[in-house]
């Protein structure tokens, strides 16, 4: 701000005064040219006067100081940002609330998926026919044999049916459970083909048994194609080998026959190998793979192609510390 005394002789000697129409008390300077703080917006009227010495003050003079508000102090400014804010945590609450229902459903989907393949899997390990052979293999090795021996086996045949029902129901079962199962299975199914069926059961000694979990209804079907595999119409001796370890913090397990390997295309003869059962499983571990968000993979070597060999061996790696 810069005044000048008009009416006196030397603007140097005067003495300049000022202040707000608000303001009770005067503001006074001995320079014509001095800067008022602005503390204020809006509309505001501002009063001068001056005098030289003892004499009296001038007529006091006014001038109008208008301050703009800032932009983003406007009133229809802060509306509409308030409006933005909230229409902007609106669509986020709606978005979260949309993928959190997404989610659920895509999990209860999941799981309904699952509960139909369990369903299936279980009627494919008990089968009609299954059950039919295997009574059928305990009734004639009683007859020809003893009781006491053939009850064994139709107690073997019990708890072999109690365990897929439990598996049906959990969604993961014990190692020691499984290998319990799959060696009942086996028995009764050497009961069966006698001399023209070995196997062997292999676990780690790192596994602990009664703390490493799987999911069941997997082993089951692999080791019942490797045995429709294995057994030849020859009268061969089938061989089936399963081995449980641990591979980069994983559970594999392998399921290794001696049968022919994988049939050549230009044969009419079904592949074993490609059976419903192994289809069932692969969308099972699908689904199994995006409900825990980690692997499981299933992969066969036809080891007559591999290494000049016989058999084939199915390798299924299933994440550890599955709860």
């Amino acid at each position: 701000m810069q005044c000048a005394a008009l009416d006196l002789q030397h603007n140097s000697a005067a003495v300049f005064a000022y202040r707000f129409d608000d303001a009770q008390s005067w503001i006074e300077t001995g320079s014509p040219q001095f800067t008022i703080p602005i503390e204020f917006e809006g509309q505001k009227t501002l009063q001068l006067r001056c005098r030289k010495g003892l004499s009296p003050w001038s007529a006091i003079s006014t001038l109008q100081l208008q301050v703009p508000v800032p932009f983003f102090r406007q009133t229809r400014v802060q509306v509409l940002l308030y409006c933005l804010i909230t229409l902007t945590v609106i669509v986020l609450t709606l978005g979260y609330a949309s993928r959190l229902r997404k989610r659920q459903m895509h999990e209860n989907e999941m799981k309904l998926r699952i509960a139909s393949l369990e369903i299936k899997a279980l009627q494919a390990m008990m089968n009609p026919h299954f059950i039919f052979n295997a009574l059928n293999a305990i009734q004639q090795f009683m007859n020809e044999h003893d009781a006491y021996q053939g009850n064994k086996y139709l107690s073997m045949f019990s708890r072999m049916i109690r365990s897929s029902l439990k598996s049906s129901r959990d969604p993961l079962i014990l190692l020691e459970t499984e290998t319990d199962y799959i060696r009942n299975y086996l028995e009764l199914e050497k009961l069966r083909f006698g001399q023209r069926l070995e196997y062997s059961i292999q676990t780690d000694p790192e596994l602990d048994l009664k703390t490493v979990s799987l999911p069941g209804m997997l082993i089951q079907p692999l080791v019942e194609n490797a045995i429709k595999h294995g057994i030849t119409p020859g009268g061969g001796i089938c061989r089936v080998d399963i081995r449980f370890s641990r591979e980069a913090g994983n559970l594999v397990v392998t399921v290794r026959d001696n049968g022919p390997g994988f049939s050549p295309r230009s044969e009419p003869q079904p592949d074993m190998h490609h059976s419903m059962g192994l289809d069932m499983i692969r969308e099972r571990l699908q689904i199994l793979s995006d409900m825990y968000r980690q692997p499981f993979l299933l992969t066969l070597t036809d080891h007559r192609t591999e290494d000049g060999g016989s058999g084939v061996t199915v390798r299924l790696v299933l994440p550890a510390g599955l709860s």
